[in-house]
Order: structure tokens, then sequence, then C-alpha cells
């Protein structure tokens, strides 16, 4: 990611009702600070995608078919507790409350609450939502920050739709890779893919469209402060632009949790507190009352995102979309990191 000091400062004076007085010096700081985040975890996809190319490809190489190969390769593993080892390798304190480990089961965010669930449950209410919005017009879907290609291969197993191009626009050359080897199995279907980085507005690689379907999918959460530019990039894709959200920003809509949040993460970056302070002295307590506190901590530990849904609001305020669907908080794997999704189309 390429943030810069001034895209920062526009990003963060964009809170109409947060106070911050950040100076050019501090600015600087701060952008360089998330710029070695990002490129930390920019890495990590790197190689996550590369096992499950060589995975694929192995699957691929047995004569497995497209939809054999998606399945497997969506399977999730067993937890082998309440929480998958990966959410409690970050050395986070965890209070279960009244809740037990029970064989088959996991603790997930479920519709604002903490359940368990079936180990098994894969839920598609992003596959829904986009079938439901994969119109007669739409000429090309495009997932940012695509991954291995997930979404876009269930939403072609589900909706059956062949006259459309689907584009894979993802950071990680690994995950490009992936798609690319996987859609190489489909016959009679358009697809392609691009590096893609969220902070440059440039999408041309979509090319001339009458009606584009655009979402993104657990990947603006890795970037801290997404730049306007992206939004303006998406509303200028095509004449009709219908756009998908399933990102982790339920605790945004509360003003003192993004106060929190957004003091927390200055006085980290900028060295007034020692980073991770927050995160060392936070325990996660399974009760539905904190639900948000925990979210927003978890945004906190991992420099997630905390800007999406203001820069939403921003743009439904000034009549450059409109929203048609919202729903916070529906589902994740990972309890403290709940995703929510958000419908807009292009006025």
């Amino acid at each position: 990611m390429t943030i810069t000091a001034q895209g920062l400062n526009e990003a963060i004076r964009d809170f109409k009702h947060v106070q911050a007085d950040l100076s050019d010096d501090f600015l600087e700081l701060l952008a360089t600070n998330i710029r070695i985040s990002q490129e930390g975890k920019k890495s990590d996809y790197e190689d996550g995608w590369s096992v499950a190319n060589t995975h694929l490809n192995n699957m691929i190489s047995k004569g497995q078919d497209f939809g054999t190969i998606v399945r497997r390769m969506i399977n999730p593993a067993a937890a082998g507790g309440l929480l998958d080892p990966a959410i409690t390798s970050n050395c986070i304190n965890v209070d279960y409350g009244e809740f037990e480990n029970v064989p088959g089961q996991r603790l997930c965010a479920f519709d604002g609450k903490y359940r368990l669930i079936d180990e098994s449950y894969v839920d598609l209410r992003l596959i829904d939502c986009l079938k439901e919005h994969l119109v007669s017009d739409v000429d090309c879907v495009v997932e940012f920050g695509s991954g291995w290609g997930k979404n876009l291969s269930l939403l072609l197993m589900s909706s059956g739709r062949s006259d459309v191009e689907y584009i894979a626009c993802e950071q990680s050359a690994s995950g490009r890779r992936c798609f690319e080897n996987l859609f190489s199995q489909v016959d009679g279907v358009e697809f392609s893919s691009y590096p893609f980085d969220f902070s440059v507005s440039d999408l041309d690689m979509v090319g001339e469209r009458k009606h584009v379907l655009a979402y993104t999918c657990a990947a603006i959460e890795q970037v801290m402060f997404l730049p306007r530019s992206f939004m303006e990039g998406l509303l200028s894709l095509a004449e009709k632009v219908t756009i998908v959200f399933l990102e982790p920003i339920g605790w945004q809509r509360s003003m003192d949790h993004l106060n929190l949040v957004l003091s927390t993460v200055l006085d980290e970056y900028s060295g007034k507190s020692a980073p991770g302070t927050y995160k060392d002295n936070f325990t996660f307590k399974f009760r539905d009352e904190h639900f948000l506190d925990n979210a927003s901590a978890w945004s906190i530990a991992s420099k997630y995102n905390i800007n999406l849904l203001n820069t939403l609001s921003s743009y439904i305020d000034e009549k450059k979309a409109s929203l048609l669907d919202i729903k916070y908080d529906i589902y994740s794997i990972n309890p403290l990191n709940p995703y929510s999704l958000v419908v807009l189309k292009k006025n």
C-alpha cells in the first residue's frame, strides 16, 4: 500500500465528529508506520495463497472438476476448541463466560450475538446477495481483494452466469495465479486478473462496461484508512454500478468506539504508547453486551480499517450513491471480527 501523509490527513479529517490536531511530521510518521504494517500483511497473504495454489494444482493434476476443487478449498478446518488457534495465537486475554467447548462446534459471531455453530457451517449470505444483484444487464463482476477466487467461484457456481466477465483484482501474485488456474478449468467463461492496490484510484482494468457489480470481502479491513479515491474509482466504472461490501465495520457506527479506536491507534503509531498496549490490557469477554467492545479492540490489535463506514456515509450524504441495504455484524468464524453487509448503487 502506498498511503501518503496527505491521504491520511484527508481520511482523518473526513470524520465530522472527531477532533484531531495532527502535525505534518506526525502524519508522515503515521504514514510510514502504516506502510510498514501493510507490507507485512501483504507478505503474509503472498505466502498463504502460495500454499493454497499448491493445494489447488495438486487437485487439478488428479483430474478433479471445478466444483469439487472449490468445495474442498473452502471446507472449514476443525477448530479443535471454541476458537481457531490462529485467533488465540495473538496472545489475547479471553474470558469465555458461559461458553464451554462442544465437540464439532465453534464459537462464532452470528447476527450480532455470540453463538456456538456447527464446524461445517459455511455462511453464504454474501453470495446470495451478489446473486440477487447480478441482474440481467450486469456484464462484469469484479472483486477487489479477491484472494484465491473463492467468492467469484461460488458466485459462478450459484448463478450459472457464463455471460459476464469475472475479474479478480488482488495484490498478491500467488492469489492471482490461484484464481487463474482455477477458472481455467471452466469452459466458456471469460475471466481475468490484475494486480491491485486500494490506494490507487485507476481502475481501468475493468474496461468499458454497461453495468458493473463490484464488491469486497474481508479486504478493506486490511486498509487502516481507505482513501476516498477508491470510492471515486468505483463510481466511475460504468454508467450503472452496484457495490457490495462485506467488511467488519459494525463497531464503526458507535461514535464512542470510533473515538476510542482512532485515539488509541494514533497513540500507538506515534510512540506515545507502546505498540500492543491496548490489546495487552484488554480482556475479550464473550458476552453479547461486550460485542462492540470486542470488535473495536480486535480492530486496534489487528490494525484494521477505521473509516469505511464513515466514507460510505459521506458518499450517501453527498447523493453520489444510494444505500440499498445494510445488515450489521451478520457473521464471522472469528467472533471478535464480525462482518457487516452493505449494498450501494451509483446515483
